[in-house]
């Protein structure tokens, strides 16, 4: 019996196979478990995203005459429109310089958006729980705590803070990790380095260095604990 043969200009339609489409949904899944449950998003990423981008691979290699021809065109692209949308929805940039879109007021001595410009007291008032504010406030108490006695007259907003406690800059930042915000990694990094430090211990030291350990496998910057404590 002879088969029907296909109409000349009719194309193939693509067809989504039962492994892609569960595949998909089960990477999907995990990636929504892990997001829930605070893992780092390369991770939840790597899940999601592992049967689908393979796919894709495959359907660059195999299909149809136009995609092979324009395929090496479609991976450039695809290189740099990622990273792109990447940077636009990390940075969120401002057309204006901050000190100007936020109308901050200098103070005297060195500029600085910790202790002479204020930020933590903006970003405290428009988001009072993100981790950026929290980090930002125990930062600010911590650099006017390293500043001499009479430099600290000499900020007035380091006078408002009253009197100055390292507990209140481990609780900021406590506070900052606590959130399960891991897109920052100096919030992980400078926690641990301050418990390590204060002379926590050891169990909050190392819990603290496996979090950033964890969040940032590829990070060149060194273990806390080997740093000369100051």
């Amino acid at each position: 019996m002879n088969k029907p043969k296909q109409r000349r200009g009719t194309k193939a339609i693509a067809t989504v196979t039962p492994l892609q489409a569960w595949g998909t949904i089960v990477g999907v899944a995990i990636g929504i478990v892990g997001y829930g449950l605070g893992w780092p998003m390369w991770l939840i990423l790597s899940f999601s995203l592992s049967v689908p981008f393979v796919s894709l691979v495959v359907w660059l290699l195999t299909g149809t005459e136009v995609v092979r021809r324009y395929r090496f065109l479609f991976v450039v692209y695809g290189l740099v429109a990622v990273p792109s949308f990447y940077e636009l929805w990390v940075t969120r940039k401002v057309a204006e310089p901050i000190v100007e879109f936020l109308n901050l007021q200098p103070a005297p001595g060195e500029a600085s958006i910790y202790v002479q410009y204020d930020l933590p007291r903006y970003l405290t008032e428009l988001y009072p729980t993100r981790v950026e504010s929290l980090y930002a406030r125990g930062y600010q108490i911590q650099m006017c705590m390293l500043l001499g006695e009479d430099q600290r007259q000499e900020l007035p907003i380091c006078l408002q803070l009253g009197k100055l406690k390292k507990e209140d800059v481990g609780r900021f930042f406590k506070a900052a990790v606590d959130t399960g915000n891991r897109g920052d990694e100096k919030v992980l990094y400078n926690y641990a380095i301050f418990l390590f430090d204060n002379d926590a211990p050891t169990e909050e030291i190392n819990a603290a260095v496996k979090n950033w350990r964890w969040n940032f496998p590829f990070s060149r910057r060194p273990d806390p604990r080997l740093k000369p404590k100051r």
